[in-house]
């Protein structure tokens, strides 16, 4: 075991930090190096010392750790040396719910070049994990802040009697860099922070086809973000077609015209009431017949007239909308990065992206749980909750995400000028290989048809994505997520999938038809996302409008 191999992993993926607003490793995650207020998340470690016994904090030394977690999206709750060379772990379990305990994310420092040690995760909440076949945790550094994967030869996973009979991971690490602050994650780190200065980024651009709000807010009171994107003629939804002054073209009726008011046998003097009477009488028959010849001269001019041209009212066209989330569990951040590679490819000049922008319109939310984001946790929100089975009936006090985008999928849904043609929320999967997609069973065989379609063409788009993966269930356990849910309350048109990418890696086929294993990076999970944004060019069949008005 070479020092350079353990601490670098030259043989595993590397975690280039790729378009716009790439993320990064300790450069900008390290708590306390950026420009962030410091910060406190209970139960996580704040320069903690892990000393040998018999130790205090006075004879501290060079190669004596000093673990940190104390900053956004960290987690590791307890750090303890066992010997020289080997220390014992805790994570933290999800705020409110100490069910899970999966994510974790943490800093070192104080380290002695050369220092060899031996990490153990004690207290795994999962029984089956990617870690024992091939997975590893990530690293970097100050110096070298993009993420890397230890090299899987010295990662462990398995039951230890040592520690009741809990599930561990072990990875061994050398430290090269006395200077260096290292980092550790199970994946690759996406804050709630880093989200808000990659969208910042895109505000600046004022591109007109781009849009951000603020749908609503969480428990402790983040941003909950809606984007749109589509052409600027689509920015607002159609409403029903108005004559030119205004009013409603199914209640427009014709003006109608009257004759004017003539007046007569005003000012008549006192005594003359018999001749006044036959004089108003003459008065008011000569009266008439000037007005009947007036009105009859005007109806041989409007006769003669050529009509009045009145051009029709158009009518409106019905838009297609696709509706992407992301991240309501915390800990797959694989989904933001697949999120980003959806809008960045949306955004851009390719021809595709631009017919994808004038004939369709995707709103898209692209963090469903900032809090449990920002907290470190792995599944679950501030107050404990699996957001993703909470869909069927809501709670503003408690999942307040989902019932802003509940209420406005069912107010699109409702809108007869929109085609709501899918709703995509993106996940990661930590037993899994590859991307693929999970969609829901109907007794209807054409509806069940137009379902596969989707799936079938992403993967002629995209080589990491498994159709042998690829689903359709109804399974009791996934009753209250997003796909399930809304697979039965909005219309049969809509098609609505859950999305999963790997925490690890895809298997595909080289050029030479030999299969390989290639672990993701942060640029392959974003080149999943341009990929499934291109596929929905191909299920609306847009290159054959090219050349037609739409």
């Amino acid at each position: 075991m070479t020092s350079r191999a353990v601490s670098w992993g030259l043989n595993g993926g590397n975690g280039g930090g790729g378009g716009l607003g790439g993320a990064t490793g300790a450069r900008n995650q390290s708590g306390g190096s950026g420009d962030e207020p410091q910060i406190v998340i209970p139960g996580n470690l704040l320069d903690e010392v892990a000393l040998p016994p018999g130790c205090d904090s006075r004879s501290l030394k060079k190669g004596h750790l000093i673990f940190n977690s104390n900053f956004e999206s960290g987690n590791l709750a307890q750090a303890e040396m066992v010997n020289d060379f080997e220390y014992d772990l805790s994570i933290r379990p999800d705020t409110c719910n100490p069910k899970y305990r999966v994510w974790f994310y943490f800093t070192v420092r104080n380290v002695r070049k050369g220092q060899r040690v031996v990490f153990n995760i004690i207290n795994y909440s999962k029984t089956k994990s990617l870690f024992r076949h091939g997975m590893s945790p990530l690293v970097s550094s100050t110096s070298r802040p993009h993420w890397e994967r230890i090299p899987s030869k010295n990662v462990f996973y398995y039951r230890s009697a040592r520690h009741k009979k809990s599930y561990v991971l072990s990875f061994l690490f050398a430290f090269d860099r006395e200077e260096d602050v290292f980092c550790f994650s199970y994946s690759f780190p996406y804050s709630y922070t880093h989200l808000q200065r990659y969208l910042d980024i895109l505000e600046a651009q004022k591109y007109p086809f781009f849009r951000r709000e603020v749908l609503g807010r969480t428990v402790q009171q983040r941003n909950l973000d809606l984007l749109t994107i589509t052409a600027p003629e689509n920015m607002e939804l159609p409403r029903e077609a108005t004559t030119p002054n205004g009013r409603p073209a199914s209640t427009a009726k014709p003006a109608t015209t009257s004759s004017p008011t003539r007046a007569g046998g005003a000012g008549l003097a006192p005594g003359s009431r018999g001749s006044s009477r036959r004089s108003s009488r003459r008065a008011a028959a000569a009266a008439a017949a000037e007005a009947a010849a007036e009105d009859g001269a005007a109806a041989a001019a409007a006769a003669a007239a050529p009509p009045e041209v009145v051009p029709p009212i158009p009518k409106p066209r019905k838009q297609k909308v696709v509706f992407i989330t992301a991240r309501v569990h915390p800990g797959e951040s694989p989904a933001s990065f697949v999120c980003q590679g959806v809008i960045d490819f949306l955004v851009s000049e390719h021809p595709d992206a631009k017919l994808l922008r004038k004939h369709t319109v995707f709103k898209i939310i692209p963090m469903l749980n900032p809090d449990g984001v920002y907290l470190g946790n792995y599944r679950c929100s501030f107050l404990g909750y699996d957001l993703n089975r909470h869909w069927q009936v809501p709670s503003m006090w408690a999942h307040p995400t989902l019932v802003c985008v509940k209420n406005l999928l069912l107010d699109l849904n409702r809108d007869p000028l929109v085609d709501l043609e899918f709703f995509l929320d993106i996940h990661a999967h930590s037993t899994l290989m590859n991307g693929f997609i999970y969609g829901n069973t109907f007794e209807d065989v054409e509806r069940l048809r137009q379902q596969a379609i989707f799936p079938q063409l992403l993967g002629k788009n995209a080589k990491d994505f498994s159709m042998a993966n690829t689903s359709f269930n109804q399974d009791k356990v996934k009753e209250g997520t997003g796909r399930r849910t809304f697979g039965e309350f909005l219309d049969a048109r809509c098609n609505c999938y859950t999305l999963e990418v790997s925490f690890f890696s895809y298997q595909h086929n080289t050029l030479d038809g030999v299969a390989k294993v290639s672990p993701y990076a942060e640029q392959d999970y974003m080149k999943l996302g341009k990929n499934v944004a291109k596929t929905f060019c191909d299920f609306f069949r847009l290159h054959d409008l090219k050349e037609s008005p739409f």
